[in-house]
């Protein structure tokens, strides 16, 4: 079982605040802003802004942080965030009309 410190703790949660807390609350601002101007049905948007990232997050950094030869190209990283985009569009599209 590990033990965390504060230190440690306070460290994870900087690192949270400076890294991905500004890219997720970007998004899930923008998720939000669609789906009150009708152009997308989020109804939970932090779940949405958490699941689009984790698509990109999946493929662009957890291998790196546990595969050191793992380089992908930029074209591969653009597809990988263009297929979450596409992804995230398919499932919160809004049907209602405008």
């Amino acid at each position: 079982m590990w033990r965390v410190n504060d230190d440690e703790t306070l460290m994870t949660r900087m690192q949270f605040q400076l890294g991905k807390l500004p890219y997720f609350t970007s998004v899930q601002q923008y998720l939000e802003s669609e789906h009150e101007a009708g152009n997308a049905d989020v109804p939970d948007a932090g779940s949405a802004a958490n699941q689009f990232l984790g698509m990109i997050a999946n493929y662009v950094l957890w291998p790196r942080m546990l595969l050191t030869d793992w380089n992908p190209t930029a074209s591969d990283v653009r597809y990988a965030v263009e297929q979450a985009v596409e992804t995230t569009l398919a499932r919160y599209t809004s049907d209602r009309p405008a």
